[in-house]
């Protein structure tokens, strides 16, 4: 969105962009258009892609850089604070899995690596307005693999659009090459990581159906990394079944602010 404030008041930087009125959310619009709204906008920010060793010089000091070794001692840095956060045996052997398979993997990670990525490229992070997408909260911008974007957008979608996040994944595979659908899989394993850390350490801080609701998407989160790594499709029942007891728990305060994002979900 386009900025109409910048500066510092009092000792606070304050930014502040033009407000941009969106009519319906996201999911609300046809597959379709879903598919190719949110493709292009893939495809803007793999547009930024520092090749030179001036390029990254010159975006060092206004982004951050993430390539293969800072993406191997962040996951090493999640399955730590896992296993500290968390007693869970199954939990622990498939974050091991995960962890082996990103540190074998620095060579492709840097390969497709020092794109300018959004990397929590969710719904509640862009709105739609005359059929442009505008990108919100740009503090999670950095230049890094260009397939982090897509693997966040991905692992949400599993749930609330899945023939989306299917679509997107056949693209990838169709259109691009093998490799890359390897990358992006990468991607998808680090996220899946990244979120399951969160909901560990969050768990202690819980109580009462919070507490449960969390306990649930740990064991959900862990059957989606399961099924990523082995390369194959989450078990439909899995998925329903991850929905219903979720509802069941949430409070209605957060049933109302989820309608801003999605339909049914």
């Amino acid at each position: 969105p386009e900025e109409i404030y910048y500066g510092d008041v009092k000792g606070y930087l304050i930014i502040i962009t033009l407000f941009i009125p969106q009519k319906k959310v996201f999911v609300e619009h046809t597959l379709e258009e879903q598919f190719f709204l949110i493709l292009k906008a893939f495809e803007a920010q793999e547009a930024f892609h520092a090749t030179t060793f001036e390029h990254i010089d010159s975006i060092t000091n206004n982004f951050p850089l993430f390539q293969g070794r800072q993406y191997i001692e962040s996951v090493k840095s999640c399955a730590s604070g896992i296993k500290k956060n968390g007693d869970n045996k199954e939990l622990t052997e498939t974050i091991g899995k995960a962890v082996e398979i990103i540190e074998s993997s620095k060579k492709l990670i840097d390969q497709y690596s020092n794109y300018l990525t959004h990397t929590d490229f969710v719904p509640h992070n862009f709105r739609i307005h005359n059929g442009t997408l505008y990108m919100l909260d740009c503090a999670a911008v950095q230049f890094s693999n260009k397939y982090e974007s897509w693997a966040r957008f991905l692992n949400y979608m599993l749930i609330h659009n899945p023939q989306l996040e299917s679509l997107l994944s056949q693209y990838i595979l169709d259109n691009r090459n093998e490799e890359e659908y390897s990358c992006l899989r990468l991607m998808r394993i680090y996220k899946t990581v990244f979120l399951l850390e969160y909901y560990t350490r969050s768990l202690a801080k819980t109580s009462g159906d919070l507490h449960e609701l969390t306990k649930i998407r740990i064991n959900f989160w862990r059957e989606v990394l399961d099924s990523i790594i082995n390369n194959m499709p989450l078990d439909s029942e899995i998925l329903s079944n991850y929905i219903g007891n979720r509802d069941s728990l949430r409070s209605e305060e957060e049933k109302k602010r989820q309608k801003e994002f999605a339909l049914s979900n």
